[in-house]
């Protein structure tokens, strides 16, 4: 089975994701797409290797995509078994706590737009 992926957009068109992502070099762009299409292909079986690993809280299905040092925030949205790129970093520990609680903004904003919306 192979997976859908998108990028989150934001009502005003912004997607940060992506533009995070058009940001680097040419080479972390590539690791990126690597990472994905393996995303698009094995889902959440990545789970069982170093390059998917659940980013903890009340958030469920909240992932971190691991490629190098770059890092990104991933929503599996199970009803429409489609993988939402949410935002990205280059790992660096005095930033992550930051980045992660960006990504649960971005989160809970899909999330009401989708009318699911939390509280």
């Amino acid at each position: 089975m192979m997976y859908r992926d998108e990028y989150f957009q934001r009502a005003n068109g912004e997607c940060p994701g992506l533009s995070w992502k058009n940001s680097l070099p040419q080479n972390l762009q590539v690791k990126i797409d690597v990472k994905s299409e393996k995303l698009r292909e094995y889902g959440l079986e990545l789970l069982n290797t170093k390059m998917l690993e659940t980013i903890k809280g009340n958030d469920n299905d909240l992932y971190e995509l691991k490629g190098g040092r770059c890092r990104l925030a991933v929503y599996y949205d199970r009803q429409r078994s489609t993988f939402i790129y949410l935002n990205g970093w280059l790992k660096k520990k005095q930033r992550q706590t930051k980045d992660i609680a960006d990504a649960r903004v971005l989160l809970h904003e899909y999330l009401n737009i989708k009318g699911e919306g939390i509280g």
